[in-house]
């Protein structure tokens, strides 16, 4: 490809599902092994080596993701500010005139992005979706699943009912699009009933055959609940880091404390004995006293879980 793309990543939900976390911290800015999901996503897109730039896309109010920006990362170009995530996306494109990459900023994924763009510059399509190939789950029915014809995606289905669970192609929230598909987009813009939803732009799009498909194997999580986010924190464990639990700098931890698999803990944590933790983040500055046990949650920057408290399958602030 002549011509590097820029990207585009959406970081502007709300996070409804992982409340009251989400009240304090933007779902990309949530640490998986002590690094926040934004900088895996943008990582994984810049060892393609076919990145010119790369430009998140926010919400108005949303002053943390900018400052994080302006503070950390030197990868990432600017802040773009948007009230729809569709819509947003549409004047992006339009903005950018090129080949431009979506990537929803709570997704993680093992796309090969390089893969993915040889696949659509080869397809001569005016888009590419991005499919994982699972085992049907539950998870299907939040992102929802596609059925392809000749690498052509021909139906998409959100939310799809049991009888609908005829594939096992799950939406991995990344694509590509070329700059022509302003003019279809322009089309459904002036539509009476344009609804800049997920579902209804991906239908529509669909509908006008406009989507190769791209396949991918691995793992791709959608970081929407307590449930997606431990378990993304034990896939990066396990395959990015090869270990079953990160511990931060200056942490203090008694002999014995009893740190399970999965644990991630960030920096100055302290830990005093007895404890038990598994399967759990804390995240910087947080102080478990003695005896407590901390299973299945979330401990927020400098919370203290108390002397024999027991916190399981809980997001305590």
């Amino acid at each position: 490809m002549k011509q590097k793309i820029k990207v585009g990543i959406l970081v502007g939900g709300y996070g409804t599902r992982l409340r009251p976390l989400t009240n304090k911290i933007p779902k990309c800015l949530i640490p998986l092994a002590n690094k926040p999901i934004i900088e895996y996503i943008t990582e994984k897109i810049i060892e393609s080596g076919l990145i010119d730039e790369i430009f998140l896309i926010g919400r108005e109010d949303d002053l943390l993701v900018e400052n994080y920006i302006h503070q950390n990362s030197e990868s990432i170009k600017s802040c773009r500010k948007h009230e729809s995530i569709f819509k947003s996306t549409y004047e992006f494109i339009k903005e950018m005139n090129q080949t431009v990459l979506i990537w929803w900023g709570d997704v993680i994924a093992s796309i090969d992005v390089k893969a993915m763009i040889e696949s659509h510059v080869g397809s001569n399509s005016l888009a590419t979706m991005a499919l994982f190939d699972s085992i049907l789950s539950e998870e299907s029915r939040i992102l929802g699943i596609a059925r392809i014809y000749q690498q052509k995606v021909i139906q998409y289905i959100d939310f799809p009912s049991q009888e609908e669970l005829t594939s096992n192609l799950i939406l991995s929230g990344v694509f590509l699009f070329e700059p022509e598909i302003v003019r279809i987009l322009d089309k459904y813009q002036q539509l009476p009933n344009c609804d800049w939803s997920v579902k209804g732009v991906l239908e529509y799009l669909v509908n006008h055959q406009v989507f190769n498909s791209y396949i991918f194997q691995g793992y791709r999580i959608n970081n929407n609940s307590l449930e997606d986010v431990l378990r993304s924190n034990m896939q990066i464990l396990k395959q990015e880091n090869n270990s079953k639990n990160m511990i931060g700098n200056s942490c203090e931890i008694e002999a014995s404390a009893q740190i399970g698999d999965f644990v991630s803990i960030g920096n100055r944590v302290r830990i005093q004995q007895g404890v038990f933790i598994g399967n759990s983040i804390l995240f910087d500055d947080s102080m478990i006293e003695a005896n407590a046990v901390i299973e299945n949650s979330i401990i927020y920057k400098g919370v203290i879980i108390r002397k024999d408290e027991k916190v399981k399958k809980r997001i305590v602030i």
